[in-house]
């Protein structure tokens, strides 16, 4: 039952994970998806992999890390069930992945809660498969061959270890490159230009020019902080986490 139960779990993160990575791949190259994740200000996928969180210092996202983790799950359970020599260290190693990924999962959502304020309903629904796996990891543990030993943890980890490099390593080879994505300018953007008027007053009337600012940041101002859009990264200076932020834009063929 827990070769079973645990490879169709493995499955489901493994789909939840590639959905992940496709969503981070399409919002580093329009700015914005309309994924279905994304419910409201509280619920959204886009807040999540918008932050400095989503992916590792080399660029690589965090689903690519769910999908090498699930899929090396999968290989260590298949082991299990077609090698009897190998049943014992690839369970003991299927147990011990699966607690870390308890641990990263709690952690994971303690940043999405305290650090970026937003949570995302997919990457709640692998940390949801991970608690899952740990419950039947729980109710089945007699069906794992003991005593565990540190041996066969790390004999069965190559398993997992090598799943997840595999998946990296496609990943770097597959991704989009800057030279191949397009700035997403929108059409509309020369008739707003053409047809809204410029603010004016009398002077020593009516409120100042700064008065008629709008002061919620629009959505559609972004700073790319990935090569995966447009050309590659925006310059920038200072934090990226400063409350204020100034975005300006330079036309080198302006007149």
């Amino acid at each position: 039952s827990l070769v079973l139960i645990g490879s169709i779990l493995a499955l489901i993160g493994i789909g939840l994970s590639a959905y992940s990575l496709w969503h981070h791949i399409e919002l580093k190259q329009l700015g914005a998806t309309s994924f279905s994740c994304n419910i409201n200000d509280a619920l959204s996928c886009d807040d999540i992999a918008k932050s400095k969180w989503a992916e590792d210092p080399w660029g690589n996202p965090m689903g690519v890390y769910g999908v090498g983790y699930f899929l090396g799950l999968f290989a260590l359970l298949i082991t299990a069930r077609v090698n009897p020599n190998a049943r014992r260290d690839s369970l003991q190693a299927y147990a011990a992945m699966v607690t870390i990924g308890v641990i990263v999962s709690l952690i994971l959502a303690a940043i999405s809660h305290f650090s970026i304020g937003h949570l995302c309903p997919t990457c709640m629904g692998i940390y949801l498969i991970t608690f899952v796996q740990f419950a039947v990891l729980l109710f089945t543990r007699d069906g794992i061959p003991g005593p565990f030993q540190v041996k066969s943890i790390s004999n069965g980890g190559w398993y997992g270890l090598t799943a997840l490099a595999l998946v990296i390593a496609l990943y770097q080879i597959l991704k989009p490159h800057p030279a191949s994505l397009t700035l997403d300018t929108p059409k509309s953007s020369k008739v707003a230009e053409e047809t809204v008027p410029a603010a004016s007053s009398p002077p020593n009337q009516g409120p100042g020019a700064l008065a008629l600012l709008d002061t919620v940041a629009s959505p559609s101002i972004k700073v790319d902080f990935s090569a995966y859009s447009g050309m590659g990264e925006d310059f920038r200076k200072g934090s990226d986490d400063a409350k204020v932020k100034i975005v300006e834009f330079a036309d080198f063929q302006c007149p």
